[in-house]
């Protein structure tokens, strides 16, 4: 459908096109390719990497021994960006283990809704942390008073709160609407956010 005065409005596909459980049928049968488990070896790899590494970075990051070398505030917002990754690997990247094996979705409609919320807005909240991260250098350089005098750990607590509360909150109330999510069954083999206009992408 288009609208002549706000442009294009796209439709989401149908989930039920893209299950493993089409017309009633049973789990599929069929044996998985070669290139599908290759696939799923790798998406089972990169996850473990994700959740190890970030795993290591939060241990470092707020071990007693390595804390005298980083300020406080710097540290909470790698924490935050550290642990926003390991989130990825725990509840993103695993769950396309079965969908790159079977290229279907086995899941049902609440979790593609679910994992679409996760998918937006665990990387919207990735992006405005590095954001903060570059405003907190910049300040620290050029203003070094200032940010002396304005940082806090309380105040920088309210800034993670802030950017996980306004992610969550702008990309449930995009995916909450049926419409608002669908099946994607290139790269990740995982649900994404269906933005109906082209110009909602630029979010």
């Amino acid at each position: 459908m288009f609208d002549s005065t706000k442009g294009a409005v796209l439709i989401a596909p149908s989930l039920s096109n893209s299950s493993c459980w089409l017309n009633g049928r049973g789990w599929p049968s069929t044996f998985p390719a070669v290139a599908d488990i290759i696939k799923a070896f790798f998406i089972f790899a990169l996850s473990a990497a994700i959740v190890l590494g970030n795993l290591i970075l939060v241990c470092v990051l707020n071990n007693r021994r390595y804390i005298k070398y980083i300020d406080n505030q710097p540290r909470y917002l790698l924490t935050s960006l550290a642990l926003n990754d390991l989130f990825t690997g725990v509840l993103i990247a695993p769950v396309a283990l079965l969908p790159a094996l079977y290229k279907c979705w086995p899941y049902g409609e609440i979790f593609c809704q679910i994992q679409a919320l996760l998918r937006g807005a665990l990387s919207q909240q990735s992006a405005v942390i590095l954001v903060c991260m570059a405003i907190d250098r910049y300040l620290y350089l050029l203003h070094p008073d200032t940010y002396h005098k304005h940082s806090s750990k309380k105040g920088c607590m309210l800034v993670i709160s802030i950017t996980w509360i306004l992610s969550v909150s702008l990309f449930a109330m995009m995916v909450l609407p049926r419409t608002g999510y669908y099946f994607n069954s290139t790269g990740l083999m995982a649900c994404d956010v269906f933005h109906s206009r082209v110009a909602y992408r630029l979010v």
